[in-house]
């Protein structure tokens, strides 16, 4: 029903409750009965709405047209006018039925439909002209086809790359088994198209890629001022990287980043060849935490670049092993660290790190030589490991380079850069510059994060990363089983062993040995296995010759058995033939004197003659 007076006794609905209509007041006004409790209330216009009438099966009687109005042309709108207009003088009785067709142009089974479709409620849009064959969103495949097609769509797919092509294929051979006329590949994929594009892409990349991208992420966490909330990750740096000494090249380093969400300043880092643990993990908030002016001027960098430090409040972390050590938290909770995790699977809730991270990799670090991209088709056959240049103690130079011209870009949610937005946190109402606090004991807080083992004391010490150490303080202690012992993965000249509740320094037994990182420590171990006196060439090809000769054994070993076997055979059928006179075949003799070609060779003469 397209429109209805409002008069006594028409029964509307009002604040969703149904009412009857009493009187119509001025000013579109009213009055009207309420069906719970009879009472009057004077209600607007605006405020009634209408109830469809319906027909004995509870639809609606008068429908207006399935035919979106959108779809409609304007010269299909006046067809239908037109038609609506002679019907409408036909049904009253204004024109015959022989006008009525000459003026439609219609023939008379046409003029009959219309009249069919004719609705005076409905109006223009029932005489609206339907377009032939399957309607839009109509499906022409069978039940059974439609059902594999349905459950393809839901089918977890582990460790399978979707492609349209091999579903289609799956669905072929389902209708083949079942003697059902297959699909055709169109019919596949317009079916998967109709899914929404978080669906679609669920299936082809995954339910965790899809849901961050198209999973919703309301609302943004606020800070007010920096080291309010500090995040932390790790990632697999898209270089290779070689040996300081031999220039071949090693691996892929990691790289470990605390972020201070406030102002986007990079706390502090950690780069090693080592995968993500406690070492890592220690070494990025110790550098974090402190200043840095002594690793500034170790790896040759101006100090006065990268003034950034500080304990943070909140530690935000996602729920890696290392992150969860009992250590790490029994560390945070001695300086009044909060530690936070990600719910598992949203990385948004890690985004200023992540973003930081895919920064450094696809504006500095994919411009390196040697680099690996983000992906395989990025790379295009790329050689990295030939390419690469760079050792882990010029990355980290260059790294730190690439941190200190960070700090100077601008950035496009601060609207300035992160050293701006970290100095302007710092000045206080008089305009004077402030620092962020120190700890009162650095070493004590070094050491509660340092990586730990336990190790015996023995009367010359104690072992630990193939070296020795020793301090007169462990003498009362020689025989101990099981002590803590810290070290400094930077620096491993020196550990701390912890007796009686106090940390004891002990130093390398053998004074001659310089210090070296944990680092240098893992690739010296690698380095000592390998055996440079024979070269990787020789190995290869005398491993090939004992395999070619073992190969060349076993076939001369068999042949031989094979026709001393036969030989024997021979000789037994002779015997159980009556042959014992017949000797075994000889094997023909070669020539093996040595013939003079110098001297006149004689005529033959045969002694018959």
């Amino acid at each position: 029903m397209l429109s209805s007076s409002i008069e006594e006794g028409l029964v509307v609905l009002v604040a969703g409750e149904p009412v009857t209509v009493a009187q119509c007041l001025p000013k579109s006004v009213v009055e009207v009965v309420r069906f719970r409790d009879k009472k009057k209330l004077r209600v607007s216009v605006d405020q009634i709405s209408l109830i469809p009438k319906l027909d004995a099966q509870g639809k609606e009687a008068f429908p207006r047209s399935s035919l979106p109005m959108e779809s409609v042309t304007l010269s299909e709108l006046k067809i239908a006018e037109e038609r609506f207009t002679v019907l409408t003088q036909y049904m009253r009785g204004g024109t015959d039925l022989k006008k009525a067709i000459s003026v439609l142009n219609l023939s008379s089974s046409r003029f009959y439909q219309l009249l069919k479709l004719y609705d005076e409620e409905s109006g223009v849009h029932s005489l609206l002209r339907r377009k032939r064959g399957v309607k839009k969103g109509g499906k022409k495949l069978s039940v059974f086809v439609e059902n594999e097609i349905q459950n393809n769509m839901v089918r977890r797919r582990t460790g399978e790359k979707f492609t349209y092509k091999s579903v289609w294929f799956d669905i072929n051979i389902r209708c083949l088994e079942n003697g059902e006329k297959p699909p055709s590949i169109g019919s596949v994929m317009s079916r998967f198209k109709e899914m929404n594009a978080r669906q679609l892409h669920a299936l082809k990349f995954g339910v965790e890629s899809a849901e961050q991208i198209y999973g919703a992420k309301p609302g943004a966490r606020k800070t007010s001022r920096p080291l309010e909330v500090v995040q932390i990750d790790h990632t697999l740096v898209d270089v290779i990287l070689c040996d300081q000494e031999s220039r071949e090249p090693i691996g892929r380093p990691w790289l470990t980043v605390l972020i201070d969400t406030h102002t986007r300043v990079l706390l502090g880092y950690y780069i090693g060849f080592n995968s993500p643990s406690a070492i890592s993990v220690a070494n990025a908030i110790s550098h974090a935490v402190f200043p840095k002016q002594e690793y500034c001027k170790n790896i040759g960098l101006d100090a006065e670049l990268y003034p950034f430090y500080g304990l943070p409040q909140v530690l935000h972390m996602d729920n890696a092993k290392e992150f969860r050590s009992p250590k790490l938290e029994r560390a945070c909770s001695l300086y009044r660290i909060k530690t936070e995790y990600r719910p598992p699977g949203k990385k948004h809730y890690g985004g200023h790190v992540e973003r930081l991270i895919g920064t450094l990799m696809t504006s500095n670090v994919h411009f390196l030589s040697g680099t690996t991209f983000s992906n395989v088709k990025r790379r295009k056959g790329y050689d990295s490991e030939s390419k690469s240049a760079l050792s882990l103690r010029e990355f980290v130079k260059w790294f730190g380079g690439q941190v200190i011209l960070y700090h100077a870009c601008m950035h496009k949610a601060l609207g300035r850069t992160p050293g701006d937005a970290w100095n302007s946190e710092f000045f206080d109402s008089a305009g004077v510059m402030t620092m962020p606090p120190l700890l009162q004991d650095p070493m004590s807080f070094k050491i509660e994060f340092m990586p730990e083992e336990i190790r015996s004391i023995s009367p010359r010490g104690i072992s630990l990363h193939g070296k020795r150490y020793w301090s007169p303080g462990l003498t009362h202690f020689v025989g101990l089983k099981r002590a803590l012992v810290k070290y400094d993965p930077l620096s491993l000249a020196k550990v701390w062993v912890k007796l009686d509740g106090e940390y004891v320094a002990a130093s390398y037994t053998d004074l001659t040995i310089s210090d070296l990182s944990y680092e240098d420590y893992l690739l010296g171990r690698k380095n000592k296995n390998k055996i440079d006196w024979v070269s990787p060439a020789k190995i290869s090809s005398i491993y090939k010759e004992n395999n070619s000769l073992t190969k060349q054994s076993k076939a001369l070993t068999k042949r031989t058995r094979k026709a001393s076997a036969a030989r024997k055979e021979y000789l037994n059928y002779l015997e159980d033939v009556g042959c014992e006179g017949v000797q075994e075949p000889q094997q023909k003799t070669l020539l093996t004197e040595k013939i003079n070609y110098a001297e006149k060779p004689s005529s033959f003469k045969s002694e018959e003659f």
